[in-house]
């Protein structure tokens, strides 16, 4: 008799202990603008090898420790800052290296560490360029793929040096 009501109890309380064991409880926090985002316009988000959030936004680069935003965005001073504060893509070479897409000003390396520049890309020198607008990038084993306003491009991190691929 003990076994069966044992047997019973286990029989009702089974799908309960399933339902419970099913339910996922997710936890959020508001990271917004009170906290320093400057802008509610994310063009992309990147997780970095050393664990930083990096958002792409309509005024500027954001960093995300989990805490607080440091910024990084277009200023006055030359090779100081981004070219522009309008980012639009983001991605991270072999080397460390943050490489970040604008809407006009093609793209920027910078060291994910520091957020200081190392390296500018810009096709057409001097002249504005749908080469320019990069709209997404991607680092893979053959390189930086970089989608423009213009087409699908490929760069070699080390030289710089792209070649189109598809023309729009």
């Amino acid at each position: 008799m003990g076994k069966r009501l044992a047997t019973r109890w286990l029989l009702l309380l089974l799908p309960a202990l399933a339902v419970h064991a099913g339910e996922r409880r997710y936890y959020f926090d508001d990271a917004d603008s009170e906290r320093g985002l400057a802008s509610h316009s994310v063009n992309a988000i990147y997780q970095g090898r050393t664990g930083f959030i990096w958002i792409a936004t309509d005024s500027g680069l954001h960093r995300y420790d989990g805490y607080s935003y440091q910024r990084f965005d277009h200023s006055a001073a030359p090779n100081a800052s981004l070219p522009d504060s309008v980012i639009t893509a983001i991605a991270q070479d072999g080397d460390g290296r943050l490489w970040i897409g604008t809407h006009s000003h093609g793209l920027t390396a910078i060291d994910s560490s520091s957020g200081k520049t190392i390296a500018n890309s810009q096709p057409a020198a001097g002249q504005p360029s749908r080469r320019d607008e990069i709209s997404a990038l991607l680092v893979d084993e053959r390189g930086l793929w970089i989608g423009t306003h213009a087409g699908i491009e490929l760069m070699d991190p080390a030289t710089g040096n792209r070649r189109e691929l598809f023309h729009f």
